[in-house]
């Protein structure tokens, strides 16, 4: 029974004090039942508010602006192409009504006017008109003219267009047979017209140049008599024009005005708008001109010039223009305009006109002018007079009059006439009125330089005979591909390489009518042209050039060929030409090809299969792209293939096992380099006999590497590094005697470097470096006589090493093994006079003497320690050029001698331990490269340091000096050539200077962590030379569009928080070689641009940690293939992790933690992935086990998922991981089992937490073993045992965490003696004993709360500790007596003490005042007495103080002096308050303020609580309070008020249903009446307690209705309720856990829609008028705690509770009318959960089932005065948590079990009332003595058959204490 120790516990605090009103025994049974939720629920929202708020994420987002893509002229120049923009990339906008409205307006005024100036000049024009055959052709009212005539005329050039592009071949014969004085007979006639022409052209010129200006006039007359009066101006400009100019130039006439060199026009208005420069005049100056007649045909007198940057529709309509070039009113322009200097034609495209409102516009676009037009028609377009160009041709073909220009509009500014001249000059006719005609107008002279490169186009049809060369490909390439790419309807490269086919190609001598191979060579070629980006090829002009025939192309070699146009192409070698695109599959039409070489461009995409067909090949090269797919197969070769590279292209994979089969047997040299080759080296290979040089390098092939390639008679250089061969090498490779180059490093081999190899007699270079070899240096091998180059760095070689006497060599590199020793001048005692570099870092070696011959010195990490001079005396420096001796442990100043050596060029000292100021390096003649970095204290001053450097020098580094000073242009100055700047964290400060922008060859620069300000320097970030630009962790400004450098790869901007911008915008214009990007921190919110990423195929680095990032994580990620770090964390993704991220074979590293991410968590493939981060996102889930074993083994080094849902146990396989040093899966919450031994196999792990999740047993002994272990974190488990006592011999452990879990036993002593260690917590236990001393001088955390019976001296505890303690907790140990103020007072590195429920006692010492640094101070739950000190006002750092329930008394001192006290309790004193005046003695900054149970006298201020506007949580329960309720009006962040047990009155204030973050509001016990006010705007309430105020009124409905749809938890037990409970309304609530309606009086049924509210857990309405059945619906809540309808008038029998997912605990259906038997309600009960049973004063029928033992938690049955039959069953005896057992008033009868005496949980035991028989003694005997006695005997004796009485005499004789009734 009520037996054993408990440790004392207050308990006021946690059951809120004081004992709620109840009217019956029921209230108090489910009041303690209540309390054991809302305990918790109470301290933590009262104690932790304020970490609640300092741990939640930001929830800030800023949304991406949209950003207009800009050009920088410089660009276009470089790239020589133009840009055309379209419609997606600019937002529409939709016109407003308004809008709308005004421009109707506008329209229809303008539309009035034009129809009543055409009306007065068609009766001009009509009689000039010569036109019964214009009218025969069109007719006098032609539709077209109608719509005209209603149209806004600026769009009327348009129309014009199209009139003349839809002349039907009768009206052209008609205009032919005006135009050749000739019968009409068709085209034909034309064409010898033309022909005879360009034969006679010498002979005759002026009378054939007369006959056809005169045809050009007619043409001109006849057009425009053909319209009406509104399309003639328009007409007559653009037809008109060529006839005057044609006149002009023949009569010989001069012009006084300027004259342009055309560089673009419009093929709109044909030639009337140009844009040049004056012959002779400056090149950098621009002019337009505009030739048009008659402006008036636009009908408005105020329009605007525009030039504009680029054409697009939508730029248009959102009237845009802000960033152009705008111009006066045209009609008081003069002609030509000059335009402003950094005006650069190449990138504009047209002009627009407009009103000056911009309401109305029209564009007109320009294209480059034809090359071929500009060199036919210059001549004709001279004037008399002028001087003609040196470069314009002397003479020039005549123009067919037939062949009629085409006018039409075209919306592709790269679609140009090819048969119309570029330019005409512009006329004045005499016949128009002054007013209409411009003053001045040029006469234009074409340009002919080439302008253009990228030379095949895409052209429209402008030539007659375009139509018949269509028809000829369409033959050709529909019988060949079974289709035909028409240009017409499609853009794809085939349908671009038809097209420009089909214009002949400019200059092109093509001859479609040629044999058809000759055709698809063509094509072929143009394909692969169109099938990447030309513009982006080197050597645009030479490589595709359509001045040349085909075979003279550059890389284009063709055969002789049969005749003229049969030459067949041999070999297409077009290597490192900048190819970005994909291959084309038509290049399988080059059937005679015997050379492919496309190696080093940027073709992607797989090889395609159409190349099978390519049988003559004998060179196949296609390395260095970035090719996937599979392998290309060549089984059909019959040419002899030799050459076959597909080496670094990453995505390409096979199986070589089947692919060497298919390999012919000629092959030379074969390359796979970087591929993808699955499984082991095949034993085919040997098969390829002819092979002398084969690379599979980095291709991931396994296994050994087979002996068989020895085989191979003719090899010559033998590749096979950085793959995962693993075994020995085979001793056959010494027999492969024509071998000169071996290369196996970078892979898993082992055993030792066999001797034998140095038989290879022609052997020149062997690397092994990068492997696990053994052993010594074989002597055979450095005294091979051919040996060139031995590399076996990084490797395990031990032993001397031997003499160096091989007489070739030139280079040694033994660096990176560990065991290598020996003496120098033995090593180089025979050394040949060609060694001239030597490495040996991390060797041992001594006698340090070199040999004249070296050049180059590397002794990185050798241990060498000592004053530097003594190493420099004793090397010999006549020769050397570079040495190394960085990371060693040398000491003293640096050597001036070493710097000023004649010949040393290169000096590496950094990593040692010099110190002293830099010497000058003036004196240093040959120093190029030095490198100071990271020693003891090397100091000098930047500039000075910076101005000695001689001009020669390229490298200075100095990271880590203390330099300081600041960057300026002036120590810079003398630096012409220098390459490399680092002066990372040298404290410089101010601006970047300009200068470092200038410096042409700088091209890395490193100034991280300095606080330079200021921004970025443009010439900095545009540079083009620049590789590597570092400037994180400063105070930096800039735009990161601002870095477009074209050769950036490194780019590094992170922590500077002033670096904004837009990574859609950056990723656009940022170089293409970018490699790395780091801008964590940066402020660039925003998506990540998926679809821009993939334009980076190099890009290894890509960090943007707190960058702001939202969405989800582009899939397009997972196409980089060169990513090796990523780090996204910090962020708010949200989604899945995509599974291509994967799949990348090259990350190493991945950092997603800390965002929103979730859904399984993806299989991470990569062989070399040596971090992976996944913390903090809750959502992600998987199999712990699945998910450490998706890891390699060999290079993982953290594994960290903190947060995940991680199933299963940890996997045994954890063994596999050698060199993991960090092991985070804490937090999940479900990783079960216990901790493998095989943990202790992790020989370098660091780092161990996997807390919080449901780990069980003991800490295993094997973790004795883990002797680099600095964090071991263990805690919120279920471990047991003793803590192990071997944790105190982990040497380098820092934090132990083993808290929150069931240690038992003491503390070990040995684990306070770690001198290492920083924090440890071992709260939460069931730890005993004393507590040791914890002696560690680096302990800076202690907490050794909430522990079964820890004990000990806080003046002996306090006395061991550091001084430099930080916090220390011992919440609820045993430290009787007082507080010990004088070392209170030493510990003045405290910053948080925790001593709640101490049993201390004794005053506060004033000496806390002295902890300056004390920021919370918790002495709550003691049995302090006297004042609080007012000493502790002075500590301006406190947050919290917390003396709740001591006996302390007095005055409060007055806080108000704290300005950082955000948390105050003072609650359960004897302090005299006041409470109306309290709160001007305290800090508004009070975020959390408590006086529970403490006495207030008097009522609070009504208004004054509204002073404290941070105030989160309030709590004045139980504190004798009356009056009105406070305001809390304003206080945005109050989350929980407590105002219960008191005796404040009047109504509840509507206000409080405006507190939008309300969570908890509890009012119970109060003299409240009148109505709950609607609380539906505090949309945050979860819970409300009105309970207990018996003058509420009002009904369910109304107040439910009156809640919002985040209430959890509503309670109004004993308020005055009435009416039926609203079901239907009740659903809203879909997050509603508890529902406390005691003891009011509602009617009706319980509502049936409870049992919709899944979450459910309490439902409380006992005491009520209810009737009607227990609803089933109710019985299947999952989650139902808590079920109590005591005292209605409930009937029927109880319904099956199995669908509760054993949560039932408290089931009450006391006084009710159920009915059934007592077994059936058992049987419907959950047994494994239930604790309380209350089911007496019903109909229940039946006897107690022996089945009720298999109720393991029950603690209470009560079936009272019910009508329960049978005897109390024997097992009853073994229900050993039985504290209550009530069956009185029943008709239980029998022999009464002895063996519930054995029960030694029993309080009370009713069984008065009923038929028992036999003795009470064992019962009486098992309990005398225990006062009160704790069965309830009343009346007992009256038991009719009950055999004795007479223990009842005897227990009461021995209970002074008597019978409870």
């Amino acid at each position: 029974m009520a037996h054993g120790h408990h440790k004392k516990r207050k308990s006021g605090r946690k059951s809120g004090g004081g004992t709620r009103r109840s009217s019956s025994s029921h209230a108090h049974e489910l009041e303690d039942d209540y309390s054991d939720y809302e305990d918790d629920e109470r301290v933590e929202g009262r104690r932790s508010s304020s970490r609640r708020k300092s741990s939640r994420k930001s929830q800030s987002r800023s949304s991406r602006p949209v950003v207009e893509e800009t050009h920088s002229p410089s660009q276009s120049r470089r790239s020589g192409s133009r840009r055309t923009s379209s419609a997606k990339d600019f937002p529409e906008e939709v016109v407003d009504d308004r809008r709308s409205h005004m421009l109707n307006q506008r329209s229809s005024k303008r539309h009035q006017s034009s129809r009543d100036l055409k009306e007065s000049k068609q009766k001009q024009k009509k009689k000039s008109a010569s036109s019964q055959s214009a009218r025969h052709i069109y007719g006098s009212k032609d539709t077209h003219v109608q719509v005209a005539e209603r149209v806004d005329p600026l769009t009327k050039i348009d129309m014009v267009s199209k009139l003349v592009e839809n002349m039907g071949e009768d009206d052209l014969e008609v205009v032919s047979k005006l135009l050749n004085n000739s019968d009409g007979k068709g085209k034909g006639k034309g064409k010898k017209t033309k022909k005879r022409d360009m034969e006679d052209d010498d002979s005759d010129e002026e009378t054939s140049y007369f006959t056809k200006l005169s045809s050009k006039k007619k043409y001109a007359l006849i057009a425009c008599a053909t319209f009406t009066v509104t399309v003639v101006v328009a007409v007559c400009v653009v037809v008109f024009g060529f006839a005057q100019g044609a006149i002009n130039t023949a009569n010989g006439s001069r012009s006084n005005y300027p004259v342009l060199d055309i560089i673009k026009y419009s093929p709109l208005l044909t030639g009337n708008i140009t844009i040049g420069t004056l012959p002779g005049g400056p090149a950098e100056e621009f002019y337009l001109n505009i030739n048009f007649v008659n402006f008036s045909i636009f009908d408005e007198e105020d329009l605007v010039l525009y030039i504009t940057r680029g054409f697009n529709d939508t730029l248009i309509e959102t009237r845009q223009l802000q960033t152009h070039f705008r111009f006066e009113k045209i009609a008081l322009l003069k002609m030509p305009i000059k335009l402003p200097l950094d005006f650069f034609p190449g990138e504009f495209e047209g002009i627009v006109l407009s009103d000056e409102n911009e309401a109305t516009l029209r564009r007109i676009e320009l294209v480059q002018s034809p090359l071929e037009t500009i060199d036919d028609e210059r001549d004709a377009m001279q004037p008399s007079g002028q001087p003609t160009s040196s470069m314009a041709p002397t003479n020039r073909p005549s123009l067919n009059p037939t062949e009629r220009p085409s006018i039409s509009p075209t919306r592709n500014p790269t679609l140009r006439p090819s048969h119309v001249p570029s330019m005409v000059p512009s006329i004045s006719p005499s016949t128009s009125p002054p007013s209409q005609t411009p003053t001045d107008y040029p006469t234009v002279t074409p340009r002919p330089t080439r302008l253009f490169s990228d030379a095949p186009t895409d052209a429209p049809s402008q030539n007659p005979t375009a139509d018949n060369r269509l028809t000829r490909l369409e033959e050709v390439l529909t019988v060949t591909l079974g289709r035909f790419p028409n240009p017409a309807t499609s853009s794809t490269p085939q349908a671009r390489a038809v097209r420009w086919l089909a214009e002949g190609g400019p200059g092109s001598n093509l001859n479609l009518k040629g044999p058809e191979q000759n055709i698809l060579q063509h094509f072929a070629l143009l394909t692969q042209w169109y099938s990447t980006t030309p513009n982006e090829w080197t050597s645009t002009n030479t490589i595709v050039d359509p001045s040349k025939p085909l075979c003279e192309w550059e890389g284009v070699t063709c055969n002789s060929g049969q005749g003229i146009g049969e030459e067949e192409i041999v070999a297409l070698e077009w290597p490192k030409v900048n190819m970005q695109g994909t291959m084309a599959t038509e290049l399988g039409f080059l059937t005679a090809l015997t050379a492919l070489d496309f190696h080093e461009n940027l073709l992607r995409g797989s090889v395609p299969t159409e190349l099978e067909g390519l049988t003559n090949l004998k060179v196949f090269d296609l390395g260095q792209n970035q090719l996937t797919g599979a392998l290309p197969k060549l089984s059909n070769n019959q040419g002899g293939l030799e050459t076959l590279d597909l080496g670094q292209n990453i995505g390409l994979s096979g199986n070589l096992a089947s692919y060497i089969p298919t390999l012919p047997r000629t092959l030379k040299l074969f390359s796979c380099e970087d591929c993808q080759l699955a499984g082991t080296l095949p034993i085919q290979l040997r098969s390829l006999q002819a092979l002398t040089k084969l690379n599979l390098s980095g291709a991931g092939i396994e296994g050994s590497i087979p002996s068989n390639l020895a085989e191979l008679p003719q090899l010559i250089e033998l590749e096979l590094k950085d793959n995962l061969f693993t075994g020995q090498i085979h001793p056959r490779f010494a027999t492969m005697t024509k071998l000169e180059r071996l290369d196996f490093s970078s892979n898993q081999l082992t055993g030792s470097v066999i001797s034998d190899l140095g038989r290879l007699t022609s052997l020149r270079r062997l690397d092994l470096s990068n492997n696990a070899l053994r052993g010594a240096v074989p002597f055979s091998i450095v005294s091979m006589r051919s040996l060139n180059v031995l590399d076996l760095s990084t490797n395990q070689i031990a032993g001397n090493l031997p003499r160096l006497s091989g007489a070739s060599l030139i280079s040694v590199n033994v660096n990176n093994n560990l065991g290598i020793t020996g003496n120098m001048g033995v090593i180089f005692a025979d050394s040949p006079d060609t060694l001239n570099e030597f490495g040996c870092s991390k060797c041992q070696l001594t006698d340090l003497t070199i040999p004249n011959s070296i050049q180059k010195l590397n002794l990185r990490e050798t241990g060498l320690s000592g004053p530097i001079t003594a190493v420099m005396n004793q090397l010999r420096m006549e020769n050397l050029t570079s040495i190394e001796l960085q990371y060693n442990a040398l000491t003293g100043r640096i050597p001036i001698q070493l710097l000023s050596n004649p010949t040393v060029e290169t000096v590496r000292l950094n990593n040692n331990l010099l110190s002293g100021s830099i010497p000058s390096l003036a004196n240093a003649p040959s120093l190029k490269d030095v490198d100071f970095s990271d020693n003891n204290g090397i100091f000098g001053d930047t500039f000075t340091i910076l101005n000695s450097l001689g001009p020669q020098v390229t490298r200075f580094s100095c990271n880590n000096c203390t330099l300081g000073g600041a960057l300026t242009d002036a120590s810079l100055a003398s630096l012409p050539i220098l390459e490399v700047l680092e002066l990372e964290r040298t404290g410089l400060s101010g601006p970047i200077p300009n200068s470092l922008g200038s410096l042409e060859t700088l091209i890395e620069l490193d100034l991280r962590k300095n606080t330079m300000t200021g921004t970025v320097p443009s010439a900095l970030a545009t540079s083009s030379k620049i590789t590597k630009l570092l400037l994180g962790k400063n105070q930096l400004t800039a735009s990161l569009t601002s870095f477009t450098g074209s050769s950036l790869e490194e780019l590094s901007l992170e922590e500077n928080l002033s670096i904004t911008g837009d990574l859609n915008a950056f990723f656009s214009i940022v170089s293409k070689t970018l490699v790395e990007f780091d801008c964590d921190q940066c402020k660039v919110p925003g998506t990540l641009p998926g679809s821009l990423l993939r334009d980076f195929p190099n890009l290894k680095v890509l960090k943007l940690e707190r960058a702001g990032l939202v969405g989800s994580i582009p899939t397009e990620l997972g196409r980089m293939s060169q990513l090796s770090s990523l780090d996204l964390g910090s962020n708010r993704l949200v989604g899945t992790i995509p599974e291509a991220i994967g799949d990348i074979a090259t990350l190493s590293e991945i950092q997603l933690n800390d965002n929103l991410l979730e859904g399984n968590i993806p299989v991470f493939s990569s062989p070399i992935l040596e971090v992976i981060n996944l913390n903090d996102n809750i959502g992600l889930r998987g199999r712990v086990d699945a998910f450490i074993d998706s890891f390699p083994a060999l290079t993982m080094t953290e594994i960290m998922c903190e947060d995940c849902i991680l199933e299963g146990t940890l996997p045994r396989s954890i063994s596999r991981f050698r060199n993991l040093e960090v092991l985070r899966l804490d937090k999940g919450g479900i990783i079960q089992g216990s901790l493998p031994t095989q943990l202790a196999e992790l020989t370098k792990l660091k780092r161990l937490d996997v807390s919080r999740n449901l780990i069980t047993g003991v800490v295993p002994a094997q973790f004795r073993d883990l002797r680099t272990l600095e964090e071991l974190d263990l805690g919120g488990n279920y471990l047991r045992g003793s803590i192990p006592a071997f944790l105190g011999d982990l040497s380098n452990l820092e934090e132990l965490i083993l808290s929150n879990n069931i240690f038992s036993g003491t503390v070990p002593r040995r684990v306070g003696t770690l001198q290492k260690l920083k924090v440890v917590d071992l709260s939460d236990n069931d730890l005993t004993g004393p507590i040791p001393p914890f002696t560690s001088d680096s302990l800076r955390f202690l907490d050794l709360s909430d522990n079964t019976l820890l004990e000990g001296k806080l003046d002996w505890i306090l006395g061991n500790l550091t001084d430099k303690i930080q916090s220390f907790a011992c919440e609820d140990c045993v430290l009787p007596g007082s507080i010990p103020s004088n070392l209170i007072a030493r510990k003045l590195s405290l910053e948080y003490i925790k001593l709640q429920t101490c049993d201390l006692v004794g005053t506060i010492p004033i000496a806390f005042s002295r902890l300056v640094n004390l920021t919370s101070l918790d002495l709550s739950e003691n049995d302090l007495v006297g004042r609080v000190p007012t000493q502790i006002t002075q500590l301006s750092k406190l947050k919290k103080f917390d003396v709740f329930d001591n006996l302390l008394t007095g005055t409060i001192p007055r806080f108000r002096s704290l300005s950082n006290l955000e948390a105050l309790d003072l609650g359960k004193n004897q302090f005299v308050i006041d409470a109306f005046t309290v709160f001007d003695t305290l800090p508004t900054s009070l975020k959390e303020l408590i006086f529970d149970e403490t006495p207030l006298a008097g009522t609070l201020p009504y208004t004054g609580i509204q002073a404290f506007s941070s105030l989160e949580y309030f709590g004045v329960r139980g504190c004798s309070l009356y009056g009105r309720l406070p305001l809390f009006d304003g206080l945005q962040n109050i989350t929980t008020i407590y105002l219960s047990e008191n005796t404040l009155s009047g109504t509840i204030p509507a206000s409080y249903g405006q507190l939008t973050k309300l969570q908890i509001l509890d009012l119970s016990t109060n003299d409240i009446f009148g109505n709950i006010p609607n609380f539906a705007n505090a949309r945050s309430l979860r819970r409300a307690d009105f309970s207990y105020n018996i003058a509420l009124v009002g009904s369910p409905d109304r107040i439910f209705q009156g809640m919002p749809e985040s209430l959890e938890d509503i309670r109004c037990q004993l308020c005055g309720l009435t009416g039926p409970i609203p079901g239907q309304s009740m659903l809203r609530f879909r997050n509603l856990t508890g529902i406390l309606l005691q003891e009011n009086t509602l009617t009706g049924q319980i509502p049936t829609q409870f049992g919709s509210l899944t979450k459910l857990s309490r439902l409380s309405l006992g005491g009520n008028a209810l009737v009607g059945s227990i609803p089933t619906q109710i019985a299947s809540l999952p989650r139902l705690e808590i079920f109590d309808v005591w005292g209605n008038q409930l009937t029927g029998v109880v319904p099956s509770f199995a669908q509760n997912d054993g949560f039932l605990s408290f089931f009450d259906i006391e006084d009710n009318l159920v009915t059934g038997s007592l077994s059936g309600i058992l049987q419907a009960l959950p047994p494994e959960s239930l604790q309380k049973f209350y089911a007496g004063y019903n109909q229940i029928t039946g006897f107690i089932p022996p089945t009720i033992a298999s109720f393991p938690k029950l603690r209470v049955f009560d079936i009272r005065f019910a009508t329960v039959g049978g005897t109390l069953p024997m097992e009853m005896a073994f229900m050993n948590q039985m504290e209550e057992l009530r069956i009185e008033g029943n008709g239980i009868g029998g022999v009464f079990p002895a063996g519930i005496a054995n029960i030694r949980t029993l309080v009370q035991l009713g069984i008065h009332a009923n038929r028992f028989s036999g003795s009470l003694d064992a019962v009486c005997a098992a309990n005398a003595g225990i006062v009160p006695f704790p069965i309830d005997m009343t009346a007992d004796c009256a038991n009719p058959v009950l055999v004795s009485c007479s223990c009842c005499s005897d227990c009461w004789m021995q209970n002074t204490g008597g019978f409870p009734v």
